[in-house]
Parts: C-alpha cells; structure tokens; sequence
C-alpha cells in the first residue's frame, strides 16, 4: 500500500508541474530554457544528496543503462511540447494520457500475461475519465496529424519511463538510480536545447526560481517516488496510479492561475479518481469474498 502511495503521490508532483511552468512563460521564460533547467536542477540536488547519502562505487555499466532510461523521460517531455505547437492543449494531453493503457499493454506483451480485468475495467474508466477532463467534449476537435504523432510518441515515452523505473537496476538505491537517470534526460536535454542561455550570461533570478521549483516538482520527487514505488508495484498498476497527475493539474490551475474547469470536466476528474482506486476496491471485494467465504 506505501508504495502504491508513492506512485500516487509522485502523479500528484506531476500535476503541480504544469501550472508552476504556465507561470514561468508568463514570466518570460522560454521553453528550452525550462526544459533544460527542470533536469539540470534536479540533476545537481540529486548529486548533492547522493554524496551525501551514499558512498557505493560507481559501475558504468549500470549508470549508462539508467542514464539511456532516464533519456525517456526528456523525450517524453520534449514530445508534448511540441505537440502543443499544432494541438489545442485539450487534445495533447488527453493523446498524451493514453499512457494508461499503453503502459499496461507493454507489461502484458513483455510479461508475456493478459491483465487481470481490475486493471483493464480501472484502465476503460481512467481513458473515459481522461477524454472528459480533457474538455475534449466541449471543444471543436481540430486534429493534426504531425501533432496527434508527436503526443503519441509523448504518451509511448512516458510508458517506457514509468517502465524502466521498475526494472532497471532495481538492486541499487533509489537516490542512485534516479541521479542517473536524471543524468539521461539531461543529456538529452542538452542535445536538443543546447543551454546557451547559461553561455550569454541570461540567468535571472526568476529563472533560478522557477528552475527550483521546477526541477523539484518534476525531476526530484517523482523520479525517487518513481525509483521506489514501481519495482514493487510494476508498470501496469504504476501508470494507472500516475493517472493522478491529470486530476492535480487542473485544480492546481484553478487555485494558482483561476483557470476555471466546467461540470464535465470536474465530473471527468471524478471518474479519474474511480479510475485509480477501481483495482484496490477489486482486491478488497475479493478479499471480503474469500473471508466470508463466497
């Protein structure tokens, strides 16, 4: 149950996420620079806390297989963004969202084993949560194919990472593996925005700010609740629980920024909500059934 909580939690970090980075544009931020900062800040807290923490030697082998898992999560990332440049937000991140399924369908081909049906009956609510949430019903759909691609590859990523988080190099501790796998999604970062802002002197005190509580609430706690909640929870069940994120990111809208969210879209979070507790209410009723002897 703790690490399940863990899962919960770090699709809450998620959710807060996306506000705290609408607010950073408003303050002049550009997207490469959050980007870059969200991983490299993270990167930094995590090597302090690790030398801290731990004094394992190093292995190359594992470092550089977390560092190429780590690398999902920047893709990830790096697809929505672009997905917003040709999708209404609605769209991008009800596509992006099909992480649910996709993650439970990539454990039950590796796994080589159908889900059991609390996953998939949690799994048909959360992507029915997820469309009305998304004010998906509410808006005209003006879909672009290059866009519905790149929230595609988004959702795939993000499905990977949560993946990677409970099965690579699981015998290390969690502030390890996630100081290396933040590694890769920097590096990829770096690849693909180049942080010559930090060469032309432009950090700003608003950067650093925003950088910090950013890189926290995207890199820092997730990836440790993530390193340490998905191994023993496993990526089908971890997806659904990071569903949470979707839920956090609009009442965090509505506190931080007022957006306003319609009766549909509330009702949509509900069912989100129903969506992630359906398999616990499944494993209680079995186990009410087998005590009562039914």
């Amino acid at each position: 149950m703790l690490h399940m909580l863990l899962i919960l939690l770090a699709g809450c970090s998620f959710g807060l996420l996306s506000p705290v980075v609408k607010l950073a544009y408003k303050n002049g931020l550009q997207p490469g620079q959050v980007v870059f900062t969200q991983f490299f800040i993270a990167w930094l807290i995590l090597t302090a806390v690790m030398l801290i923490t731990s004094r394992k030697k190093i292995d190359i082998k594992k470092v550089s297989k977390l560092a190429m898992a780590g690398a999902t999560n920047g893709a990830a990332g790096l697809f929505f963004f672009l997905s917003l440049q040709t999708l209404p937000a609605s769209i991008a991140i009800v596509i992006m969202f099909q992480f649910t399924w996709m993650g439970v369908l990539i454990e039950a081909i590796i796994d080589r084993q159908w889900p059991g049906r609390e996953k998939l009956w949690s799994v048909l609510v959360l992507v029915l949560g997820i469309i009305i949430a998304g004010g998906v019903l509410e808006s005209e759909v003006k879909l672009n194919i290059i866009g519905v691609l790149l929230a595609t590859l988004s959702a795939v990523a993000y499905s990977f990472y949560i993946l990677f988080s409970g099965r690579v190099v699981t015998d290390e501790p969690p502030i390890n593996r996630s100081l290396w796998m933040i590694t890769g999604a920097v590096i990829f970062s770096a690849f693909v925005y180049p942080p010559k802002f930090i060469l032309q002197g432009q950090i700003t005190e608003s950067l650093i700010g925003f950088g910090l509580g950013i890189g926290l609430l995207g890199g820092v706690i997730p990836t440790i609740l993530l390193a340490k909640g998905v191994p023993r929870v496993g990526a089908g069940m971890s997806t659904i629980l990071c569903s949470s994120e979707l839920p956090v990111a609009l009442l965090a809208s509505a506190f931080i920024l007022g957006e306003k969210s319609s009766f549909l879209q509330l009702l949509g979070v509900m069912l989100i909500l129903f969506g992630i507790a359906l398999p616990y209410l499944f494993i209680s009723s079995k186990r009410d059934q087998k005590h009562f002897g039914f």
